[in-house]
């Protein structure tokens, strides 16, 4: 019984041994550029689209400020569009699949007018299929795969910062 532990325990062990080798690291924090300490986040942003960034941002030790006076580094959101599209009907005429896509363009600036990222397009799809005895399940799916769309263009962002 003791041995069986100690091997568990030695398993586990070796696995976390073998991700920090591979430079595995957990998602969440990034290393973003001089002149991002603190952030002002402008323009057509949604409540969700901002709380990931503010979120991700924070995590990042980086201070998202209310006041772009008081901003070092200025994320503008110019535009995000959120659209459903049929992508096939089924031999009944009825809808069998949808195709929800977001796409959000956006431009990184430092305060001191450096631009680190030029007006950019960040463009997500996703499919999911729709049964009309399942409205209300499939509403719920569609709002989630929504979510995590936003929450993805949001980690973009971060990581083309990351890089300069």
């Amino acid at each position: 019984m003791k041995m069986q532990h100690n091997i568990r325990y030695f398993v586990i062990l070796l696995i976390l041994v073998l991700m920090s080798a591979c430079g595995f690291q957990l998602r969440g924090q990034y290393s973003l550029p001089a002149g991002m300490e603190k952030v002002f986040i402008q323009g057509d942003v949604d409540g969700l689209l901002l709380r990931h960034l503010k979120q991700n941002l924070q995590r990042s030790g980086v201070t998202v400020v209310n006041q772009i006076d008081s901003a070092s580094g200025i994320i503008l959101i110019h535009k995000q569009i959120m659209n459903r599209h049929v992508l096939s009907i089924g031999n009944n005429a009825r809808v069998r699949e949808y195709e929800s896509s977001y796409d959000l363009t956006y431009s990184v600036h430092l305060k001191t007018g450096k631009t680190l990222i030029d007006e950019d397009n960040i463009s997500l799809k996703r499919d999911f299929s729709f049964n009309e005895t399942q409205v209300l399940a499939k509403e719920r799916e569609e709002t989630i795969l929504q979510h995590d769309m936003q929450l993805q263009a949001a980690q973009t962002i971060l990581r083309r910062l990351t890089s300069y």
